[in-house]
């Protein structure tokens, strides 16, 4: 395996087995809630038991969240998790790449709101844009200086180069698990496979490995980039009608806010 001590252009990647979903009409961030409440449920049922998003959505209806699925507000969508999926959603404030790859480290899936793109990346809009994903990886460049901010994250890396750990290698079909669900640890990310590559192999950039409800792909972003983008939150985009949606004056329920899902 590759050390992140290591210099030769390699990234070591922990994933969750998250199934992509597709969202019909404004529905990220309920899509988004699913994808993660079948992960985390998976151990124990299968997921089966999850609720389908226009169940999820006639809860948020009937509570006054939401009207068409847009959901503006990390406290509802955690209410939801709780109430309709039966996980645990804890709303975390100030979130940071060390706080998500704990998560991670910990097999828990971050929810997170930011402004897309046109590719639907992170870009500063001020909220006019506001989209939701799912956090369900991070990818490690092998440079130095990352023991001290990831050190739960780089302790799996040791139980693997120790042997305490087995874990999937993506020099095998998938760099992805196919045998249970939970972290999947990959040696080096090839630049062959048909996931994509990181847009820029720099220094100590972590990698966000994100899904959401506009793509089946996976989708590599730098974390600093997210969580730029979840705080420049401001905003609603001007045209929503606040008679058909739930729209808020202002996006302080999103802005500096991510919601971590567990059992």
């Amino acid at each position: 395996m590759a050390s992140p001590a290591d210099e030769d252009g390699s990234w070591t990647l922990f994933t969750l087995d998250v199934k992509s979903l597709r969202q019909n009409g404004p529905s990220c961030g309920l899509v988004a809630l699913r994808m993660a409440s079948v992960f985390v449920c998976s151990k124990e049922t299968g997921g089966e038991n999850v609720p389908s998003v226009q169940d999820i959505l006639k809860v948020a209806t009937e509570k006054g969240f939401s009207r068409k699925g847009e959901i503006f507000s990390c406290q509802h969508l955690a209410a939801l998790g709780r109430e309709v999926c039966n996980v645990s959603a804890d709303v975390i404030e100030d979130p940071s790449t060390e706080l998500i790859c704990s998560a991670i480290s910990y097999g828990k899936p971050v929810l997170i709101a930011y402004d897309a793109d046109k590719d639907n990346s992170p870009c500063l809009l001020q909220g006019a844009r506001a989209h939701w994903a799912v956090i369900c990886g991070v990818a490690l460049p092998s440079t130095a200086g990352l023991s001290d901010r990831l050190g739960p994250l780089l302790e799996k890396v040791k139980e693997v180069e120790q042997g305490r750990t087995k874990l999937e290698c993506c020099k095998q079909s998938s760099p992805f698990t196919e045998e249970g669900r939970g972290v999947c640890c990959c040696c080096t990310w090839c630049s062959g496979t048909s996931l994509g590559t990181p847009r820029e192999k720099a220094d100590n950039r972590v990698m966000g490995i994100c899904l959401h409800g506009k793509s089946s792909r996976l989708n590599f972003w730098d974390l600093e980039s997210l969580l730029a983008s979840n705080a420049n939150l401001a905003q609603p985009r001007s045209d929503l009608s606040r008679v058909e949606m739930v729209v808020p004056e202002g996006l302080d329920g999103l802005k500096c806010k991510m919601i971590v899902i567990s059992m």
